[in-house]
């Protein structure tokens, strides 16, 4: 189960990611800094395919992929698909929202299995990109969150989210609250 949410605050926000556990996964490479086309920018690596599921850079924007499973349910087995960890990393040097959708409809998107794409410009202002295989939808999410899982998609996504607003919205601490939230393990057996 993938996991982010954020809060938008005066002169920016603060941005909060919990990766899939899957066992099956490597351990992912820590976060370090690197730098290119003459842009800094933090991010994850994931060993096997390269990519990474998060990254933020020094222009305060913020780009993070989710896998979509409830969408990657019905796709043919045996397809082979680039991994969606390559999107943000394509998207790294990025400036602004403008440039990130102008380099993002270059992208090819049959190429990948179905995903979410979360971007968070300085200001706050957040873009959803969901793609489920057959058509892009771009939105503006009005819950501050989104998450997925490969187990029970759909009742995980319907509690996580219910979780969400009991913790989240229900205190002035608010970012106390969003990471309470994302350390949450409630119903851990179940993959909740």
């Amino acid at each position: 189960m993938c996991t982010a949410s954020w809060k938008v605050e005066e002169g920016g926000y603060r941005f909060l990611f919990s990766r899939d556990e899957q066992r099956s996964r490597p351990r992912a490479e820590a976060p370090s800094v690197r730098r290119e086309d003459g842009v800094t920018y933090l991010s994850p690596r994931d060993p096997q395919a390269g990519g990474t599921w998060v990254i933020v850079n020094e222009f305060c924007l913020t780009v993070a992929v989710l896998n979509h499973y409830a969408a990657s349910a019905g796709v043919a087995t045996g397809l082979e698909f680039e991994s969606r960890g390559l999107i943000p990393i394509n998207l790294a040097t990025c400036r602004t929202l403008k440039e990130v959708d102008t380099r993002f409809r270059a992208i090819d998107l049959d190429r990948y299995n179905a995903f979410h794409l979360l971007v968070i410009d300085r200001s706050g202002e957040v873009i959803l990109r969901t793609w489920d295989r057959s058509a892009l939808k771009v939105w503006r999410p009005e819950r501050r969150m989104i998450t997925t899982s490969s187990v029970r998609s759909d009742e995980v996504q319907g509690y996580r989210e219910q979780l969400f607003d009991r913790i989240v919205n229900s205190s002035d601490r608010e970012l106390l609250k969003l990471e309470q939230f994302h350390l949450s393990a409630e119903n851990s057996d179940l993959g909740f």
